[in-house]
């Protein structure tokens, strides 16, 4: 089978030799990239042409979803993958994807998930990688949702990406792919290193960003009776709900403090989003060889508030637009 590999880029010059280098690294012999540069100002363009890619561009920016769908349009490839431009893959990732959906008869598309395996650059990148890891780790197997890092989708069972969404295009999709009845497996082996660096700001910015685009597609597609049949909606747990509740909970029984009622509330409250997230907290010891914690919980605080404001603000702008 002929795999195309379709890479949307957008001023990835940092990242792009090591992603382009670790796929021509490959064991799996018949393959083609595909670069489709989304109006770059760095010097993406030049780093293409170091590589035996076909590359196209776009005139403007205009986002992954649209640079994804360009790239499948020129594919030749009977398995379409997708491909971020900030990952590193393993060399024998084409043969586990190929392995794969042999064993998957069954299966319309494959996604992958976060290797642990990589040189944390600051906390927050640490923490996302970590984090990331940790969430998918607990859906291997057949998924409801993509993750646009890698997927493999069969050429037969392409569908366009909806180029609305500036972001979670990828997750919309697996929706889309659920509603049709088509399978998505989580493979274990389909691991890929994250070259994304996250500042404080780019990390509260995108937390808020994904969830507010997720309660869109949590609207489209009727999430509530996944959350009560399944326990997650897409990637997104109960858990992870509880833990938003929690925590705003907690937030605003604060200023009530100083009432003995209200203060034993919030340190109970605090004990429970503490069991919530034992197992991730443990999970994050063990990795990091490290008891100690404490920025690791601040910042897993701090992200559930911000992707509770994400989430409320998408529930309430896609909301009253429906109506």
């Amino acid at each position: 089978m002929k795999i195309s590999i379709i890479i949307p880029v957008y001023n990835a010059a940092k990242t792009l030799p090591l992603c382009l280098a670790s796929l021509f690294k490959s064991t799996y012999p018949d393959f083609e990239v595909i670069v489709v540069d989304d109006a770059s100002t760095d010097n993406s363009r030049e780093i293409i042409n170091k590589f035996p890619c076909r590359w196209t561009f776009l005139e403007k920016n205009s986002g992954a979803a649209k640079a994804r769908n360009l790239g499948a349009k020129q594919a030749h490839g009977d398995i379409f993958v997708f491909l971020d431009a900030d990952v590193v893959v393993d060399p024998k990732a084409l043969v586990h994807i190929v392995d794969a959906l042999a064993a998957y008869p069954h299966a319309h598309a494959l996604t992958g998930m976060l290797d642990l395996q990589r040189s944390p650059c600051n906390l927050y990148s640490d923490y996302k990688n970590i984090y990331m890891h940790y969430t998918f780790s607990k859906y291997i197997g057949e998924v409801d949702f993509l993750y646009g890092s890698l997927m493999a989708i069969h050429k037969k069972d392409f569908l366009p990406f909806d180029e609305t969404y500036p972001v979670t295009d990828d997750t919309e999709l697996g929706q889309r792919f659920k509603s049709l009845g088509k399978i998505i497996i989580l493979s274990p082996l389909l691991k890929i290193v994250h070259l994304k660096e996250y500042s404080f700001f780019s990390l509260m910015r995108n937390d808020f960003c994904v969830p507010f685009w997720w309660a869109r597609i949590y609207l489209t597609y009727h999430g509530t009776q996944d959350i009560f049949t399944k326990h997650r909606f897409s990637h997104s747990g109960t858990y992870q709900i509880i833990n938003i509740f929690l925590v705003y909970l907690i937030i605003a029984s604060i200023p009530f403090g100083h009432d003995i009622r209200i203060g034993l509330a919030v340190s109970l409250l605090s004990l429970l989003y503490l069991c919530n997230n034992f197992n991730f907290f443990r999970f994050i010891e063990r990795h990091k060889n490290n008891p100690f914690l404490i920025p690791y919980i601040l910042l897993t605080f701090l992200d559930h508030l911000i992707m509770g404001m994400g989430v409320v603000c998408g529930f309430a702008y896609f909301g009253l637009r429906n109506k």
